[in-house]
């Protein structure tokens, strides 16, 4: 309907030149959030720029796919070890970090314009009629409407093999013990927190909230701040040490409050347990 109705372009020449000048954007937006992206992006930007006066349509969707393979090391590690937490945040951030999110896409969506100009069911061709016109429309709009419906029968089934599968159970009798100490040093405390349980831990997850954004200074355990501002999550192996012992140090102004949950199994039930404890700040001494 959109390129019924305005005139755009049918070549593909324009498309391709307008991929080059987002992918070339895409380099310096991208590397000042994070400069470690930076190669991500260069190499994108070299795929299209090489590939850019390509005509062959099994050419183009090569090229497509080839864009893709940068990324996939990126999406493997969020597959793989990003839990509930981090997709929360990823699903629930600002708009301005999905805006960040759509525009990654977009050398993907002109790819896909290209595409569609090759085959000529892009922009306005004399020599079609209006019943292969609706056909067409007709395909496109029963492929998104597969696509949207594939994604919820996916989550349905996501959710109910989880229900089924992972039935986590919470125990009235605690098997947590917390021993938490804190002392004063140049404007920093230096706290530490023993975690003993009576039965064996499968995994913990402990997260540090404050409303600084470096919740943490330093510490023992090895953790990650990059999941979301003031928050802290904390890489501990499976099947930590009884009792595990953290020792991190955090700027004395601010509170800081700890979230545990370990998982254990009796019986081959998995149980879970929750505590925390807020690490308070410097208490400043009145004149």
């Amino acid at each position: 309907f959109i390129q019924y109705v305005f005139n755009l372009p049918m070549t593909g020449f324009i498309y391709g030149f307008l991929l080059t000048i987002v992918s070339f954007l895409n380099i310096f937006i991208f590397a000042t959030i994070d400069i470690a992206l930076i190669s991500l992006f260069i190499i994108e930007y070299i795929i299209i720029y090489t590939t850019r006066k390509t005509r062959n349509v099994w050419a183009i969707i090569g090229i497509t796919i080839l864009m893709t393979l940068p990324f996939i090391p990126y999406l493997y590690q969020i597959a793989k070890y990003a839990d509930a937490h981090v997709n929360n945040l990823i699903v629930h951030s600002s708009f301005s970090v999905h805006v960040l999110y759509a525009w990654i896409i977009v050398p993907f969506e002109i790819m896909m314009i290209r595409i569609a100009v090759r085959l000529k069911i892009w922009g306005r061709h004399p020599s079609i009629t209006r019943k292969k016109r609706i056909i067409q429309v007709a395909v496109v709009l029963l492929i998104i409407i597969v696509l949207i419906m594939s994604t919820f029968v996916r989550k349905k089934l996501i959710l109910h093999t989880t229900e089924e599968n992972i039935d986590i159970k919470n125990k009235t009798d605690s098997v947590l013990t917390l021993n938490c100490s804190h002392e004063n040093l140049f404007e920093r405390q230096c706290a530490q927190m023993y975690i003993e349980s009576k039965t064996p831990i499968l995994r913990y997850e402990i997260i540090a909230r404050s409303k600084n954004p470096l919740p943490i200074l330093e510490a023992n355990y090895p953790y990650d701040m990059l999941t979301a501002p003031c928050i802290a999550l904390f890489n501990i192996d499976e099947c930590p040490p009884n009792p595990l012992k953290l020792t991190f140090t955090y700027n004395a102004k601010y509170d800081v409050m700890y979230e545990i949950e370990a998982f254990y199994t009796i019986q081959d039930v998995l149980y879970s347990e929750k505590k925390e404890y807020v690490f308070p700040k410097l208490k400043e001494e009145s004149p």
